[in-house]
């Protein structure tokens, strides 16, 4: 009995010694170049400041926003892969801010009318392009890109329209034949 009480003991004592030094954060390679420096710290930055940004706009309207995700597309990976995604969807957001905005509180669901769908998705782009043009860019019109997707993703309804260098573009949702 003595020496089963030992061992457990000993087991215990290692594991007690071995969960401080396996969580201990690590600092990832990548974050750094070769001389210690941050990597990307102008992008890091202005990543930075969207954040920031997102985070004031929540404070601001909590009862508005949707779920937002903003980035700045440096090499127009974005434009491409909606590009793939999207039939019709050719855009080049190289150098832009990109806006996703997704419908999570159903304002574009699928009984909505074209006026109030146009009424709701201006508002939304010049709210964004307006506080925008504010902290970041000159021209919104062609610094910023907006997407929005529906509630439901856009595997089933696909994308419901972007604006793209001061354009609204509707998507496929609403090109059915009660509004033609």
């Amino acid at each position: 009995m003595r020496a089963r009480a030992f061992f457990v003991g000993i087991v215990a004592a290692g594991v007690l010694l071995l969960i401080p030094a396996a969580a201990t954060p690590e600092i990832q390679f990548f974050w750094f170049t070769d001389e210690g420096k941050l990597r990307r710290a102008e992008d890091s930055a202005l990543e930075l400041a969207l954040l920031e940004f997102k985070v004031e706009m929540i404070m601001h309207l909590p009862d508005e926003y949707l779920a937002v995700d903003l980035e700045y597309d440096e090499y127009g990976g974005i434009g491409k892969t909606y590009a793939l995604m999207y039939s019709g969807v050719e855009l080049d957001t190289r150098g832009k801010i990109v806006v996703d905005v997704r419908d999570t509180r159903d304002w574009f669901s699928p009984t909505i009318s074209e006026a109030e769908f146009w009424e709701k998705f201006e508002k939304i782009v010049m709210l964004f392009t307006s506080e925008l043009r504010i902290r970041f860019t000159n021209d919104p019109d062609n610094d910023v890109v907006v997407f929005l997707i529906p509630k439901e993703g856009t595997a089933k309804r696909g994308l419901l329209g972007y604006f793209y260098e001061g354009e609204y573009v509707v998507g496929p949702f609403f090109l059915k034949e009660s509004w033609k």
